[in-house]
């Protein structure tokens, strides 16, 4: 091998002569001649490709090396059509031709021809075999143009689309109403995007207009749009559709949504915030108004019957002195009673005026039109991410959990069921530590074989209403880090984990707090797992400051209602049948109770216990609270500070009020103890403290539970409820709890006409002696006996008190009901019956609504005459209309 290396470098010579090649040992040896031509061997991109818009440079490559002058010079390749600072380089290490230009956005629908001239030619001066074209295209577009029908004369409106952010404004020239009118997007949208038109500026102070199928997916020229003007505007131009929050921060009101600026809520800020989506206003016609006109004159109703209305009278506002409002949408109104699932559009609505004073009225069903903007979409993919947006939600059916499940993972997601029950819903951000806001839900979740069948998550200003959940191998529902959020009448039934399990970092502040407002949690917890972690309650409550008003629980395995956080607030409880105790405080301090009624549970009525031995259930008021026909005490209380007022505890099967011998504080007002099994044990003596009385009187039950057959199925369902017992159970035999989905037994929580223990037991207060007191560590709360506050009015604090300054109800009542108010009931609408004004009146047919919070009928509610000690305290005092049974 050595001597091979060695002879190779003499062969060189050798084989480079005989090739013709020059060399140092044949030097007059001519180069051969190249007579090879040269090709393009690529292009790139391919030849006739698609490109995108932002592309600037093509790539040539040779397949020798070629001449760079030549290459660059001007006119070897051109670019037609002529683009911007167009150039060609040459790299001679990789033998391509680079052509450039500025990266500017080229045109939609354009083809670009790149032409190599075939006077190219290689280093010996071979030229390519011919020029070379290539050609180009841009991604395809259309135009959006078409007509717009429903302009009046000289209407002028703006169009918005979404996509192409571009606007165009369209007014009608005809002389005739809603005369079609054309119009042209003035950029293109690539075919198959979707697009949107909405309208930018509404065409006057008085209307409020909506683009009808103004969305789909580019691929036409054109198309027909329809726009559908009202009289129906939002309150606020800055928050018109549903989902948008306006701040409540108000230096003149800071809770009435009508005395805000309009501003966005931000979600960062601890702040009050109100949904702007429900408010709505509409301006009285001229002809309707007289030169001594007033707000007392003047009635609304919308034709569908959504809203109750409220008439303001403003001198100031150029576009009308009188206008109706509305803040809220009726508790017995769906937002799905608000869209035409089927074909995914808002409904038409309109407002109808009355002078009641002149007679003279405005039903013009012409000014029809839907109220809102938001895009309405079929929820048929799992995920729910597009802000903004009103999902319609069918059952899903196979598939496993991950698949057959809804996760909401945007702002501003409105979604409700149309037929049958859906799979579990999460809501929660795809970015874990980011939060979600302004969520709005109207579901029946079936969660069989799921862990849990709705979950939220880190989220702020969740509107979860009209929903029942049931089935979960968990908690029905889990509330996690969840902020500022509404839950109203929801049911969580059921569930073999628990009913609603609320838990994650704390609000730390009122204004974040959550609110419960008519949730029924029955026949929940009975789960085979001893693994379980929820604890088998109705509702079982980990964080501050909850509001929970009218909360029903009914059959739960363990306590019907279980606290260990302090300043919670609870008005109007009824806990019975429940394998544990009807309210038990865990630790639980500094919270009010307000209107309670605790029966047949299987532990005591009401039980007060130190978080781990250490943390006390302290300084707490119990107002208006009967406890009866419990298994174990009445009312059992084991720490200190706690104030215990106007309570009935009876026929239970332990003491009436247990105190623990080591607390000496607690104070009693107006207690009564009757024919319990031991009526006191204060301090570990069998003797009544101050304050209560035991009379041991001959009182039954003044409660009963009715059969499935009977005819309380035929009376107004307001203090009815579901319980998990058979029909054949006794009221007090909570061994029959659990679920229960057939022959079920009905809690009749109505008090007997004949009750002398717990009916019209309280007078009207008008003393000035009539007030009661408790004792917080921050502060002395003062409030009006006999008396409750009207929880959701946007008035006061809502923790069921009646303290200065707010609106409340004459409670004549122990316990948790007080008579049936004529305001909860509504008129059925478009029966062809009455005067479909939505208000009950005689000779109508009515259904019973469970409106909580403000009253639909605040008139229908008597005012209770003066004077009175409320007068100086600043209190508004009405009654209810009460009916026994």
């Amino acid at each position: 091998m050595h001597d091979f290396l060695k002879a190779l470098p003499l062969a060189f010579p050798v084989i480079l002569a005989a090739c013709g090649v020059a060399s140092p040992d044949n030097p007059n040896v001519g180069t051969l001649t190249d007579a090879v031509a040269p090709t393009v061997v690529s292009v790139s991109p391919a030849n006739n490709a698609d490109i995108a818009l932002d592309m600037n440079s093509v790539t040539v490559g040779f397949s020798e090396p070629m001449k760079k002058a030549q290459v660059e010079a001007l006119g070897s390749i051109t670019v037609t059509p002529t683009l911007t600072n167009f150039q060609v380089s040459y790299n001679e290490d990789l033998n391509t031709a680079t052509i450039s230009w500025d990266k500017v956005a080229l045109p939609y629908n354009a083809d670009y021809r790149i032409d190599v001239s075939g006077a190219l030619a290689d280093l010996a001066g071979n030229k390519l075999v011919s020029g070379k074209t290539y050609v180009f295209h841009t991604p395809k577009a259309v135009e959006l143009s078409g007509y717009v029908s429903g302009l009046a004369n000289g209407q002028t409106l703006s169009l918005y689309e979404e996509i192409s952010k571009t606007t165009v404004t369209v007014t009608s020239s005809s002389s005739t109403n809603g005369v079609t009118t054309a119009f042209k997007l003035p950029k293109l949208l690539p075919s198959g995007t979707k697009y949107r038109l909405v309208l930018a500026a509404q065409p006057s102070k008085t209307d409020f207009c909506s683009v009808i199928s103004g969305s789909g997916t580019a691929g036409s020229q054109s198309f027909s749009l329809n726009v559908q003007c009202g009289k129906v505007l939002p309150v606020f131009a800055s928050a018109p559709n549903w989902n948008d929050y306006i701040s409540l921060n108000s230096d003149t009101d800071p809770t009435n949504p009508l005395k805000a600026s309009g501003a966005a809520c931000d979600p960062l800020v601890v702040d009050r915030c109100y949904h702007a989506g429900e408010m709505r206003k509409a301006y009285v016609p001229a002809a309707l108004v007289a030169s001594d006109t007033n707000c007392t004159d003047l009635k609304a109703r919308d034709h569908l019957g959504w809203f109750n209305w409220q008439c303001v009278d403003d001198s100031t506002d150029e576009a009308g002195r009188f206008r109706m409002v509305a803040t809220k949408l009726k508790d017995s109104v769906n937002l799905s009673n608000l869209v035409l699932a089927n074909s995914l559009m808002w409904q038409a609505n309109m407002v109808m005026f009355e002078n009641t004073k002149t007679g003279l009225k405005d039903e013009n069903i012409g000014t029809a039109a839907p109220w809102w903007h938001n895009p309405i979409t079929e929820g048929t993919s799992p995920s729910l991410d597009q802000a903004g947006t009103v999902y319609v939600l069918k059952a899903r059916t196979g598939g496993n959990f991950n698949t057959n499940a809804y996760r909401i993972s945007a702002n501003r997601v409105a979604a409700f069921t149309t037929g049958g029950s859906l799979p579990p819903i999460t809501i929660q951000s795809t970015v874990t530590s980011e939060y979600l806001n302004y969520i709005w839900i109207e579901a029946e979740v079936a969660a069989s074989g799921r862990e849990t069948g709705l979950s939220v998550s880190n989220t702020r200003f969740v509107m979860v209403r009209n929903t029942t959940v049931t089935g979960a191998e968990g908690a029905g529902i889990t509330l996690n880090g969840v902020g500022r959020s509404n839950f109203q009448n929801v049911t969580a039934s059921n569930n073999f984990g628990g009913g609603i399990y609320v838990y994650g970092a704390s609000p730390q502040k009122v204004e974040r707090a959550n609110t419960f407002n008519s949730v029924t949690v029955s026949g929940n917890g009975f789960s085979s797992d001893p693994s379980s972690t929820i604890g088998g309650h109705g509702i079982r409550i980990k964080t501050m400051y909850s509001t929970l008003f009218d909360i029903r629980a009914i059959g739960n395995k363990n306590d019907g209602i279980w606290v260990e956080q302090p300043l919670n607030k609870f008005a109007k409880l009824i806990s019975h049948n429940n394998g544990g105790d009807g309210l038990h405080l865990n630790g639980a301090s500094n919270s009010t109770i307000v209107g309670a009624t605790f029966v047949g549970n299987g532990g005591s009525g009401l039980h007060l216990t130190n978080y781990e031995g250490v943390q006390p259930s302290s300084n707490n008021v119990f107002v208006n609270v009967t406890s009866v026909l419990n298994k174990g005490d009445g009312v059992s209380i084991s720490d200190g500070g706690n104030s215990l007022i106007r309570t009935v505890s009876a026929l239970n099967g332990g003491k009436g009020v247990y105190v623990n011998a080591a607390i000496t504080n607690t104070a009693f007002t107006n207690v009564n103890v009757n024919k319990n099994t031991t009526n006191c044990d204060a301090l570990g003596l069998n003797t009544c403290p101050a304050g209560v009385s035991a009379t041991d009187t001959g009182m039954t039950s003044t409660f009963t539970l009715k059969a499935s057959t009977d005819t309380i199925y035929q009376t107004p369902k307001e203090s009815r409820d579901l319980a998990r017992v058979r029909d054949d159970a006794s009221l007090a035999d909570n061994t029959n709890a659990g679920t229960c989905l057939l022959t079920c037994g009905e809690f009749d929580s109505r008090l007997k006409t004949a009750d002398t223990l717990l009916r019209n037991q309280l007078a009207v207060p008008t003393a000035n002696t009539d007030v009661e007191s408790h004792a917080f560590p921050s502060a002395t709360v003062t409030f009006l006996a006999h008396a409750n506050e009207i929880f959701g009015d946007g008035i006061g604090n809502d923790n069921g008190l009646c303290e200065s300054n707010e609106t409340c109800v004459y409670n004549p009542n122990i316990g948790a009901y007080q008579g049936q108010d004529v305001a909860e009931y509504s008129e059925v609408l478009g029966d062809n019956i009455g005067n479909n004004d939505g208000v009950c009146n005689a000779s109508e047919t009515c259904e019973f609504v469970k409106n909580l919070g403000s009253y639909p009928n605040q008139a229908a509610i008597e005012a209770v005459p003066g004077p009175g000690k409320w007068e100086s305290m600043g209190i508004t005092l009405k009654k209810y209309v009460t009916n026994g049974n």
